[in-house]
């Protein structure tokens, strides 16, 4: 329980510079995971040529137990193209849309799903970057998993009005346009996280560009999944900490983050991140993490409590010559190499 001792200290903090209350909840809930062999790393390409084990069984409850916190928490990471299994909780799991959703990854557990439309390299990219933000954390795995959060990527000419989960209700403040790039919603029994396909393998339209998918920008899935963690990483206080960063100095007010607390924390999980080292924005923003750390110091202790270990430590798309893949995609069931 370190990470969410080190999360109350560094709120703790916020609320004395801000003279608020805040509050961190705990939870016991852990993973466990089958054993599963460990693939190389390509840093070039969207095509691997490794191989995997996959369980024999994909249901997510073969994922979650209630056993102890010392037992061996062993990540795995794999794509099939069919059809996504029930998901989430086991007295509740979610049934996706086995007509639309052609394919799937599972990152611990954690499902992102897409349809024809999204190439199978998009899901390995996303794949990766939920695994490499999360798979220190099994605890948090667990959280995300039982509360029947998937990770939804549009594929090329879809949008969130596509998919079969989405209910767009005019004048209703939370529901995004339907064209947003990326958000977090739920509905009929899924949460879930929408991002681009676009994105993940970085091949943003020029038209696209200026808006997501640039090093100016950063990465829409690793934005939305800053949000998605607030809740099960029991983070509260976030109204004093944008208060506290937005005295700080270390942000323009035509930032993203100054646009309100839950913006501001995403776009902090991002520059921790990694997503803004290549950023020539000619406004003031912390880019790096080391400058998160010097200018912005109350934020840089609470996200630090819950990324600590995490391994994304640069811009995912084409600064650095395309999307990190080095997961291979299994067609027609397990293969074992």
């Amino acid at each position: 329980m370190l990470r969410l001792s080190a999360v109350g200290v560094a709120l703790l903090a916020v609320v004395t510079a801000c003279g608020g209350a805040a509050a961190v909840e705990t939870t016991v809930t852990v993973i466990s995971v089958p054993e599963s062999s460990t693939s190389s790393t390509s840093t070039t390409s969207s095509t691997s040529t490794t191989t995997s084990t996959v369980p024999e069984s994909t249901s997510t409850s073969e994922f979650l137990s209630t056993t102890s916190t010392t037992e061996r928490f062993e990540p795995t990471l794999f794509c099939l193209e069919e059809p996504p299994p029930p998901y989430g909780r086991e007295e509740s799991p979610y049934e996706f849309d086995a007509d639309f959703y052609t394919h799937y990854c599972s990152a611990s557990g954690i499902y992102v799903v897409g349809s024809a439309q999204t190439p199978i390299e998009a899901l390995e990219a996303a794949a990766q970057i939920v695994d490499r933000m999360l798979r220190h954390d099994p605890l948090l795995v667990a959280d995300i998993i039982r509360s029947n959060h998937a990770v939804i990527l549009t594929g090329i000419g879809e949008t969130a009005a596509d998919l079969p989960e989405w209910v767009y209700e005019e004048g209703r403040t939370y529901a995004p346009d339907p064209g947003h790039p990326g958000f977090a919603s739920s509905g009929g029994g899924l949460s879930y996280t929408v991002s681009p396909a676009d994105d993940a393998v970085c091949e943003v339209s020029a038209e696209k560009r200026g808006s997501y998918g640039t090093p100016d920008w950063g990465s829409v899935l690793v934005h939305e999944l800053g949000h998605l963690v607030v809740g099960p990483a029991g983070i509260s206080g976030l109204d004093a900490l944008f208060e506290v960063g937005t005295n700080s100095g270390a942000w323009d007010s035509r930032h993203y983050a100054m646009t309100n607390p839950t913006e501001y924390w995403a776009e902090v999980v991002q520059v921790y991140l990694g997503q803004y080292e290549q950023s020539t924005r000619g406004f003031r923003q912390p880019r790096t993490r080391a400058e998160l750390r010097e200018q912005d110091p109350a934020a840089f202790d609470v996200v630090s409590a819950i990324f600590e270990g995490a391994t994304l430590l640069h811009y995912w798309c084409d600064v650095y010559d395309g999307p990190v893949v080095d997961l291979p995609v299994v067609q027609n069931g397990p293969e074992t190499g």
